[in-house]
């Protein structure tokens, strides 16, 4: 399910430049931690990489950005796309709908105003758009022993390959089967469709794509794709498309 959720600022909410890792903080605590202080993660056992299976967007909203501070600052209603695979995970997000739960954001509360569902088609083909970059790398360790990380351009010939073999992996992991048809491609939209970006994540960089992308293949692999996220690092505010 693909939420879209629109949160008020009590106060402005300061936020440094690159914010994935406090969103990511404040969304999971949101979601995940109920009246006793307990995580509902748990639910889902030793299998840990279930638990990570969703991504969001970026913040949207107004903003200002401070040059001196190098922080945005966001003043009214903000809005954050909430995408989720593991259907165990949407009953505690319709309580906290229900309850009309705050999100906390470093010492600012934001209450929650309103909440759409996204629904989504999940044919053979669809055109989507990045709410948060697309990202895909391998990493290798080099002759003197220093391991390098490289993010594979949508250009590349092994990106479409890769986001393939990812997706089965999440369905694989999600469903304990393979997909019964696991073909699928990925590619830009157009040239002028996609622009890099450089996301800060604590202390290292992930490297990714913004922009528009054509999805062709499996119903099974794209509806992965559109709710678990497309690529790597989705729980850490990667991947997140919506369909156009």
């Amino acid at each position: 399910m693909k939420y879209s959720l629109t949160f008020k600022c009590r106060n402005c909410v300061e936020v440094p430049k690159h914010y994935n890792n406090i969103l990511q903080a404040a969304l999971f605590t949101w979601m995940g931690e109920n009246d006793n202080g307990e995580y509902y993660d748990k639910s889902f056992g030793e299998i840990d990489v279930i638990k990570r299976m969703y991504t969001f967007s970026g913040i949207m909203g107004h903003s200002e950005y401070d040059a001196i501070r190098d922080k945005l600052i966001f003043f009214g209603e903000i809005q954050i796309v909430l995408s989720l695979a593991a259907d165990e995970t949407h009953d505690r997000v319709l309580q906290n709908i229900r309850e009309g739960r705050p999100l906390r954001m470093g010492r600012e509360y934001l209450d929650l105003i309103n909440c759409a569902v996204i629904n989504e088609e999940y044919s053979d083909f669809c055109v989507v758009e990045t709410l948060s970059p697309i990202s895909i790398h391998s990493t290798y360790e080099k002759e003197d022993g220093r391991k390098r990380t490289f993010y594979y351009p949508p250009y590349h010939e092994d990106f479409s390959s890769m986001i393939r073999d990812d997706l089965i992996f999440k369905y694989e992991t999600l469903y304990g089967k393979l997909p019964e048809d696991d073909y699928f491609e990925i590619e830009p939209a157009g040239p002028d469709k996609i622009f890099q970006v450089t996301v800060w994540y604590n202390n290292f960089f992930i490297r990714g794509w913004h922009g528009q992308y054509i999805l062709k293949g499996s119903p099974e692999l794209i509806r992965m794709g559109l709710l678990a996220g497309i690529g790597a690092r989705n729980n850490m505010g990667m991947g997140c498309v919506v369909q156009i």
